[in-house]
């Protein structure tokens, strides 16, 4: 009989940890478990013993969800508990921690009563080990992905003005959207367009808007799209994909961006760049050649970041310059593409060792 795993999800909103789970649960690797996935209220959680071999929880940790932690361990005495941190790092405590030592002892805690606590990325990994918030022994790196293929299937463009820059996700004061559009707007050219995709807090979301008709003086260059539910369609009207996330222990918006062939700038911070410097060697400020699919900003400013978008459009003007005939596609190779998409496959294998070793 095939073990039991069963997922344990606190936020039933569709985003990157529901999405990656589910994910999971509908892999190659359901041959050889039987995943499961239940959704709990940690904030007023019943004691329930679960009916299975290995339970992976996937929930932001705070203190008011301490006492219920406790209890899901106490109640499931035997069961392996895995904790995958899909919420907190170092750059989430700079920007969002006022009292540090207290919430480090919440999560040293918290990681306490797990078997095992994931993390989603090498950097999110080496920063649990040097605050000693876990053990090395309890450690383990899964890292995160999902499935690429219905986005490296996605066509190459001929690349035509204006430059059409995505940025997707929740619309929350992580992402960094209103320093995206202050430095859209000291870009003054009509060879660029500005579309931004996703649903959140409606207070944020009014702020942006009025952000956008102020800095951009109500022109047609921005536009807002709802929460999308194609990815692959709203990548493929896009040429440059700007992720400027104050924090981000990974980050599924840049692997979907560099599997469908888009050139990415991002913010060096937390996980996210890993992906970026696994296809470029070059780590300086908005460095950027013909050869060179992603720009990593080692300071996420109004400034570095109309920078790069500059270098982007100078670069598209020279490359036209140099093909006027045929025209050029703007972006990663399929041969780059499908590297990015080995990820998937890598997590997988990882997963596997994971749940046989527990």
């Amino acid at each position: 009989m095939k073990p039991k795993v069963i997922h344990l999800i606190d936020d039933q909103k569709l985003g990157g940890v529901k999405l990656a789970v589910e994910g999971l649960c509908h892999s190659s690797l359901n041959r050889e478990f039987n995943f499961e996935i239940y959704h709990i209220n940690l904030k007023a959680w019943k004691p329930v013993r679960y009916q299975a071999d290995i339970i992976c929880l996937h929930a932001a940790a705070s203190w008011q969800k301490l006492p219920a932690m406790a209890l899901l361990k106490l109640v499931n005495l035997g069961i392996p508990i895995l904790y995958q941190e899909h919420h907190y790092s170092e750059g989430f405590v700079l920007h969002q921690v006022k009292t540090k030592w207290r919430f480090l002892m919440m999560l040293k805690l918290y990681y306490g009563l797990m078997n095992k606590v994931l993390a989603v990325s090498q950097a999110q990994g080496k920063w649990l080990l040097k605050l000693r918030l876990v053990s090395k022994d309890k450690l383990f790196i899964t890292g995160q992905a999902k499935s690429l293929d219905a986005l490296t299937s996605l066509n190459h463009h001929v690349f035509s003005w204006p430059l059409v820059i995505g940025a997707y996700g929740r619309l929350h004061h992580q992402k960094g959207f209103d320093i995206l559009l202050r430095a859209i707007a000291a870009v003054k050219t009509d060879k660029l367009e500005l579309r931004i995709a996703g649903s959140g807090e409606q207070e944020l979301e009014l702020e942006l808007r009025a952000l956008a008709e102020h800095d951009n003086e109500g022109d047609s260059r921005v536009t807002f799209v709802d929460e999308i539910k194609d990815v692959p369609h709203f990548l493929n009207g896009c040429d440059l994909v700007i992720i400027p996330s104050r924090w981000e222990p990974f980050g599924l918006t840049c692997q979907e961006s560099l599997a469908a062939g888009k050139v990415v700038i991002a913010n060096n911070i937390d996980g996210l760049t890993e992906q970026l410097i696994n296809l470029n060697s070059a780590n300086e400020t908005t460095h950027q050649d013909k050869d060179v699919h992603s720009i990593v900003l080692d300071e996420l400013t109004e400034e570095c970041l109309e920078i790069a978008i500059r270098q982007q459009i100078s670069s598209i003007e020279e490359r036209q310059a140099q093909d006027v005939k045929n025209g050029f596609v703007y972006g990663l190779s399929q041969h780059q593409r499908e590297l990015v998409a080995q990820a998937w496959p890598s997590l997988l294998l990882r997963w596997r060792e994971l749940l046989h070793s527990v």
